[in-house]
C-alpha cells in the first residue's frame, strides 16, 4: 500500500521539527475489547429506559419480556448491602428513577443482540443497549504526546485501540527531505532521494550520493514526517498517527525554501513506481 503526501510551501517561515501544540486532549474511555477475544459489552446484560408513562404498566412484569431486573443500589443507604449491589439508577428528589436507565439480565436465552432488537421495537422502550465495557484509550510512552494538539481533533487515541500502523505501508513525503538521523524517524525512514537542486542550481544524478542526499535543512518535512510516522510508543519525543509506517523522504525544497511543481510531479511518478516494485 502506497500513500503520497505533498509538503506545502508556506510563506511564512518553516516551524521546527515536532513543534510543541497546546493540547485539549482529556481523558476518555471508549468501548472496546482488552484483547479481541473479550466482547466488547457484558455477555447476558442489556440496558433498558422505558417511557415514564409506560413504567408503571411495565414495573414487575419484565419476566414478560424475559429480562429480569438486577438489584438497584440505592445511594441513601437503604438498600443494605451496597458493596455487594450494582448502581444501576441515579436517584434525586426531582425525577423519578424508575424513568432513568437500568440494567437487566437476559432472562429467556437469547443473544445481546436479539434482546436489545426485541426491546427497541416495542412502543413503550425509549432505549435498549448493550450494557458496554468501557477502558481507558490506549496512550503511547513518548513524553511530548500530549502537546500534540492533533492528536485530540483527530481522536487518534481511539483508532490506536485498533491499529497502531504497519510496516507494510509505505508513506511518501514530498517535502524538504526529513532528518534522517532522528531518532523518532531513523526507525520508520525505509529510503529517500534528493531532486531539489543545489546552490548552483545543479540537480543531483541518480544513485549518486547528493541524490541520496535527503537530508533536511529546513525542518518543514522533518515535522510532516514526523506528524505522519514518528515512531510511537518508544518512550521517545513525539509519536506519530502511524507507529510504524514505512517512510520514503523525498526532498524536492531546496535550501532556499522553494521548489517547482514540475519536480515535485517527478517525484509523485517515482514513488508510484516505487510503491509497485518496492
Amino acid at each position: 500500500m502506497l500513500a503520497l503526501v505533498v509538503g506545502l510551501l508556506l510563506s511564512v517561515a518553516p516551524a521546527p521539527a515536532f513543534a510543541n501544540h497546546k493540547s485539549h486532549m482529556v481523558n476518555e474511555t471508549s468501548p472496546s475489547s482488552d484483547d479481541g477475544a473479550k466482547p466488547r459489552y457484558h455477555p447476558n446484560r442489556v440496558l433498558v429506559t422505558f417511557k415514564a408513562t409506560a413504567y408503571s404498566s411495565v414495573s414487575g412484569g419484565e419476566a414478560e419480556l424475559g429480562i429480569r431486573p438486577l438489584r438497584r443500589w440505592d445511594p441513601r443507604g437503604s438498600d443494605g448491602d451496597a458493596t455487594k449491589a450494582t448502581v444501576m439508577a441515579s436517584k434525586s428528589a426531582d425525577s423519578d428513577w424508575r424513568a432513568v436507565m437500568q440494567a437487566y439480565e437476559i432472562a429467556d436465552g437469547m443473544s445481546v443482540g436479539e434482546k436489545v432488537a426485541q426491546l427497541a421495537a416495542r412502543r413503550d422502550v425509549a432505549i435498549a443497549e448493550p450494557d458496554y465495557a468501557v477502558k481507558l484509550y490506549r496512550i503511547p510512552s513518548d513524553p511530548l504526546v500530549s502537546s500534540q494538539w492533533h492528536h485530540a481533533v483527530m481522536r487518534t487515541r481511539a483508532a490506536w485501540d485498533y491499529g497502531t500502523g504497519s510496516s507494510d505501508v509505505k508513506v511518501c513525503v514530498i517535502d524538504s527531505g526529513a532528518s534522517a538521523g532522528h531518532p523518532d524517524l531513523a526507525g520508520n525512514i525505509l529510503k529517500g532521494w534528493n531532486v531539489a537542486p543545489d546552490g548552483n542550481r545543479q540537480y543531483a544524478m541518480p544513485g549518486s550520493e547528493a541524490w541520496n542526499n535527503y537530508n533536511d535543512t529546513l525542518g518543514h518535512g522533518t515535522h510532516v514526517t514526523g506528524l505522519i510516522a514518528a515512531v510511537g510508543n518508544n518512550a521517545e519525543g513525539v509519536s506519530g498517527v502511524s507507529w510504524r509506517a514505512g517512510v520514503l523522504s523525498c526532498r524536492f525544497i531546496s535550501d532556499s525554501g522553494s521548489g517547482y511543481i514540475s519536480v515535485r510531479w517527478r517525484l509523485i511518478t517515482m514513488t508510484i513506481i516505487e510503491g509497485r516494485v518496492g
